[in-house]
């Protein structure tokens, strides 16, 4: 029985809650929620527009990359891979590397760190 008053409780505390949240939140008006949709849609052609214009990634970029921004003498973080063996990749990691960094700009997708 003490189950069924608590229950009861709270649902007529769930529904004085909705009825006041009711009374404060006003619909939005149609002009403006045309203009918002309307705006939304000119930002994702944009955007969709820009990421169909990114070139991918050649594997001579990222050898340069590599090269340009990885020092040899640079210490292993917790993956335990140095600058030495980063620059001594053979040209199958290379490439592998190449084809992940592709992926990556075709799904449009960035990893958190």
């Amino acid at each position: 029985m003490a189950a069924n008053k608590s229950s009861s409780q709270d649902k007529k505390i769930f529904n004085n809650l909705t009825k006041k949240l009711r009374r404060k939140i006003k619909p939005i008006k149609n002009k403006t929620m045309n203009y918002f949709f309307k705006n939304l849609k000119n930002f994702t052609n944009e955007v969709f527009q820009v990421i169909q214009n990114i070139k991918l990634a050649t594997t001579r970029e990222v050898k340069n990359k590599i090269k340009l921004n990885i020092k040899l003498k640079k210490s292993p973080s917790y993956d335990l891979i140095t600058g030495e063996v980063i620059h001594n990749l053979p040209k199958k990691a290379i490439i592998k590397i190449t084809m992940l960094i592709n992926a990556l700009f075709k799904l449009q997708y960035a990893p958190s760190l």
